[in-house]
């Protein structure tokens, strides 16, 4: 049966609010040639609510200019002696554009200085680097490149999110350092690790090579060998254990979900990183509650349909969230 949308609901949606739950129910509602004009109806409506507006600083600034001009020619008509001269007016304008060219710069640097790439929920994105690099970006995550090229020393990416490295090594033996928004950053020569930086925290696991992990004001970083795993909670407390499964932690490029004794809260944070999906977990003991197992899923309706018949859960969807219940 299809589902009745509201305004409100096809304004989330045009904003990029919606779930992916939702954008699926907003598909199968287009599909029925009625709802097509009302569709852009609200979506004309919309736009009219929220114009787009960029600053044109250029015509701001000739608009000043010539404002300053009309002072001068009004105190000259009226024989009124300007109260600055020439010279001082001159060198505020151009100090004036240093300074404005300055904040623009600032708050775009990066759209300068880097090449950006971003996945949206339940996307997946292979970037390949010019020194070969491949770089698996999994949803929800945004990678920052160097736009003009590595340096000589040193190259270096910024990661928000999840990703998975190949890294080539350099006949120079140039280093590669994967850095975050945390102070936290991993430093390889040549391997292969899986990196992951979300609101519960901080992950590495490496597959091949060797790493140097760097955090926070610790002294010495964490050497890694191959199947080692490393942990960085928000208060800053390392944790590095062996594991002897590291192909585990990236499953997810191949659109697999491996749980090992994982809790139902750990779950929820999956589907909220990787779809936007809010989890509410019915009581304290079922968030506990681990499961086991393996779970091949393209979307998340897939991953929650599964979730439900292999674990025996009862999951009821909402607008942008689910509610988790024991079925028992």
């Amino acid at each position: 049966m299809q589902k009745n949308l509201s305004k409100e609901q096809l304004f989330d949606y045009f904003a990029g609010k919606s779930s992916l739950l939702v954008k699926s129910d907003v598909e199968t509602w287009l599909k029925a040639p009625a709802h097509a004009e009302l569709y852009y109806a609200w979506l004309e409506e919309w736009e009219r609510q929220h114009l787009h507006w960029q600053p044109d600083t250029e015509h701001a600034f000739n608009q000043l200019q010539n404002r300053m001009a009309t002072q001068e020619d009004s105190a000259t008509e009226t024989g009124q002696t300007p109260s600055r001269p020439l010279w001082r007016r001159s060198w505020w304008v151009a100090a004036a554009s240093i300074l404005l060219l300055l904040g623009v710069s600032y708050l775009f640097r990066n759209v300068f200085l880097y090449r950006t790439y971003t996945t949206e929920y339940g996307s997946l994105q292979n970037v390949q680097l010019e020194d070969g690099t491949l770089v698996n970006l999994n949803a929800n995550s945004t990678l920052r490149v160097p736009r003009f090229g590595f340096g000589t020393d040193t190259r270096q990416v910024l990661l928000e999110g999840e990703a998975y490295f190949s890294v080539t090594h350099t006949a120079t033996h140039q280093k590669f350092v994967v850095k975050t928004n945390r102070d936290f950053s991993i430093e390889v020569l040549g391997t292969e690790f899986a990196v992951r930086e979300r609101a519960q925290g901080m992950q590495v696991v490496l597959d091949k090579g060797k790493v140097k992990v760097h955090y926070g004001k610790a002294n010495q970083p964490i050497t890694m060998k191959p199947g080692d795993l490393v942990t960085l909670n928000n208060g800053e407390q390392a944790k590095l254990k062996q594991t002897t499964k590291p192909q585990v932690y990236s499953a997810w490029r191949n659109h697999r979900f491996v749980f090992e004794r994982t809790s139902l809260r750990e779950v929820g944070y999956l589907l909220k990183d990787n779809y936007g999906i809010e989890v509410k977990i019915n009581s304290e003991a079922l968030a506990k509650r681990t499961i086991s197992g393996e779970i091949e899923a393209k979307n998340a309706e897939d991953l929650i349909e599964a979730l439900s018949e292999v674990f025996d859960l009862k999951i009821i969807k909402n607008e942008n969230s689910i509610t988790i219940i024991d079925s028992i």
